[in-house]
C-alpha cells in the first residue's frame, strides 16, 4: 500500500512539474508574441532625419502654407498599407487645415511591377494640375487593369486625354520619380509607407490616433 501511494505521489509530482513548465512556456510565448512589432506598424521613431525640410521642398504638397507639422510620405501606389494609411492623413488634413502640411513623394518598390507606371500616370495627371484627384483615385482603387488609368483620369477631371495618354505611353524615366527614389534611399526609408513627421520616421500605417498625438505635441 505504501509503495502504491508513493507511486501515485511521484506521478502527481511529475504532472505538477509538467503543468508548471507548460504554463511558463505559454507565458513566455505570449510575452514574445506581444513584443513583436506588427508588419503594419513597425516603428523606427528613433530615426530622426535632421535635414528633413530639404525633403519636404520637393514632391507634391497640400495643406497649410505655414504648418506647425509637416508630414512626408514616401509611398507606393501598389502598396496595400499605403492605401490603408491614406484615410488617416486625409482626416488629419481636414481637422488641421491651418497647422498640417502633407508632402507625397514616390517610392515605387521594385517588387511591385505596377508601382512605377502608376507613379508615371500620377505625374502625367500632375502636368494638367490634377495630381491630387488622380492620387486619390489610385489609392482608392486596387484594380489598374485595362483602361483603368483612363477611367481614373476622367474621374480626376483631366481635360486633355490625348496628352495624358501620350504621357502615359512614354516609357522613358521620369525625373521627378527618380529624384523621389533617390531621396527615399538617402533618408533610409525601409519600405512603404515611410512617413516623416517633422523629421521623425515611422514605417507602416500611422493611424489617426498616433497622428493626432503627434500634432498635439507640437501645437500650443
Amino acid at each position: 500500500m505504501g509503495t502504491r501511494l508513493e507511486r501515485l505521489s511521484d506521478f502527481a509530482a511529475i504532472l505538477a512539474s509538467l503543468s508548471a513548465m507548460v504554463i511558463v512556456a505559454l507565458l513566455v510565448s505570449q510575452r514574445f508574441i506581444a513584443s513583436e512589432p506588427s508588419a503594419e506598424t513597425v516603428s523606427v521613431a528613433d530615426v530622426v532625419v535632421e535635414n528633413w525640410e530639404e525633403y519636404a521642398s520637393a514632391g507634391h504638397r497640400i495643406g497649410a502654407t505655414t504648418p506647425a507639422i509637416t508630414i512626408i510620405e514616401f509611398g507606393d501606389y501598389q502598396c496595400a498599407y499605403c492605401r490603408e494609411w491614406q484615410p488617416h492623413i486625409e482626416a488629419i488634413l481636414r481637422k488641421y487645415p491651418d497647422d498640417v502640411a502633407f508632402v507625397y513623394r514616390h517610392f515605387p518598390l521594385e517588387s511591385h511591377a505596377l508601382a512605377y507606371p502608376a507613379a508615371r500616370a500620377a505625374e502625367c495627371a500632375g502636368e494638367q494640375g490634377r495630381f491630387w484627384p488622380f492620387h486619390r483615385q489610385l489609392l482608392g482603387n486596387s484594380d489598374w487593369i485595362g483602361n483603368a488609368m483612363t477611367n481614373f483620369a476622367i474621374s480626376a477631371g483631366i481635360q486633355d486625354m490625348n496628352a495624358f495618354e501620350e504621357c502615359l505611353d512614354d516609357e522613358s524615366p521620369v525625373p521627378a520619380i527618380d529624384d523621389d527614389l533617390a531621396a527615399a534611399m538617402e533618408v533610409g526609408a525601409p519600405g512603404t509607407p515611410a512617413i516623416l513627421i517633422n523629421g521623425v520616421m515611422s514605417f507602416g500605417v500611422v493611424d489617426s490616433l498616433r497622428l493626432e498625438a503627434a500634432v498635439q505635441r507640437v501645437l500650443p
